[in-house]
């Protein structure tokens, strides 16, 4: 626990760290560590729980979503990429204070379903791999980071996502066979076909009302209905298919 502790202060002085073959060099480097710079680490490390439990409450009403503790992300390769995700969007000056965390908790509470080696997700798939084959490269960590922030960024940032996580969560919608409403165009009250969804003739969206833009409140709309709406929010344009690896690698 101690060492996994030490990987989690590493990761808040200088980013993700390749396995643990730099911690010898940051004991030695903060053996004499400036007591304000301390402070500051700790309460930044303290703000991380907080938001988790934030997240995650201990008196938990909503059935959906289980106790941490028995969520996937308690494991430790799981816990560091997503450590690491919120101190990202909280460093960069986005909060949760005052948001609806419902559409959020929807959405984990699905990650942790539907990560898994046999994931029908690709996306979820290459996620669960990583976690075992690959967990504590600084090539993973940061992946695994970038992949749970567009998640946790529809509720932290509440503003349109960017194309990428439009292709993300369509792909999402496909393979999982259309979860939440997503089977219902909301418009026209027809079904999506699922041939329809990978093609031009979908787009997905939010309503209007939606101050967060997570996976569980966006809808899959006919193109041909959306056009006549001005219910849902207007999107960019994006193409269907197969994101890249580089497209979630960034550098710190």
């Amino acid at each position: 626990d101690v060492e996994y502790i030490s990987e989690l202060l590493a990761l808040l002085l200088a980013g993700p760290q390749e396995k643990k073959e730099d911690l010898d060099s940051f004991y030695a480097k903060y053996e004499k560590w400036p007591v304000e710079s301390m402070k500051s680490i700790h309460e930044r490390f303290k703000v991380i729980l907080a938001e988790l439990q934030n997240i995650w409450p201990q008196e938990n009403k909503n059935e959906e979503l289980n106790l941490f503790s028995k969520t996937r992300f308690h494991q430790k390769a799981d816990f560091y990429s997503l450590f690491n995700a919120i101190d990202n969007l909280i460093q960069e000056k986005y909060s949760l204070l005052g948001k609806d965390l419902a559409p959020l908790r929807a959405d984990l509470a699905f990650l942790d379903k539907w990560i898994e080696p046999e994931s029908e997700i690709q996306l979820f798939r290459k996620y669960a791999i990583q976690c075992v084959s690959q967990s504590n490269t600084i090539g993973s960590r940061r992946w695994r980071r970038n992949v749970l922030k567009i998640f946790l960024g529809g509720t932290y940032k509440a503003t349109i996502p960017t194309s990428e996580v439009f292709r993300a969560f369509h792909n999402i919608l496909i393979e999982s066979k259309l979860p939440f409403e997503s089977g219902i165009c909301p418009i026209c009250g027809n079904m999506i076909e699922f041939n329809a969804c990978s093609s031009k003739e979908t787009i997905l969206s939010w309503p209007q009302s939606s101050n967060v833009f997570q996976l569980s409140n966006s809808r899959l709309i006919h193109r041909d209905c959306m056009d006549n709406a001005g219910l849902f929010v207007s999107v960019p344009e994006y193409e269907t298919g197969d994101l890249t690896d580089e497209e979630f690698r960034s550098e710190e």
